[in-house]
């Protein structure tokens, strides 16, 4: 019989591995966008907005991050070209007032 963390970790792992979104007509599992949303969350609490200053490599990148943003808070991304090349600032209000919750 399995343990409860066991179960845990099989059910983290299924999750992580489920196609969530397509970003430049390719696939991306939920793993993808938790390591895009992970460089913008705010570190103290990811529902709180959004205002973060990162390095793009491509624009499966950069679109990658809009497409994570969206997915784990629902609302929709901002972004404006930053000093340096593929420096991006990115905003976005957040889970907490765009749920409400």
């Amino acid at each position: 019989m399995k343990s409860a963390q066991q179960t845990l970790t099989e059910l983290s792992h299924d999750l992580n591995a489920q196609i969530c979104a397509q970003v430049c007509g390719r696939d991306v599992t939920r793993a993808q966008l938790a390591a895009w949303f992970q460089r913008v969350e705010d570190k103290t609490n990811w529902k709180n907005p959004i205002d973060a200053t990162v390095t793009v490599a491509d624009d499966f990148d950069l679109i990658g991050i809009y497409t994570a943003i969206e997915f784990f808070t629902g609302s929709k991304a901002s972004a404006c070209h930053f000093s340096g090349r593929n420096t991006y600032r990115f905003e976005a209000r957040g889970y907490y007032l765009t749920c409400g919750a």
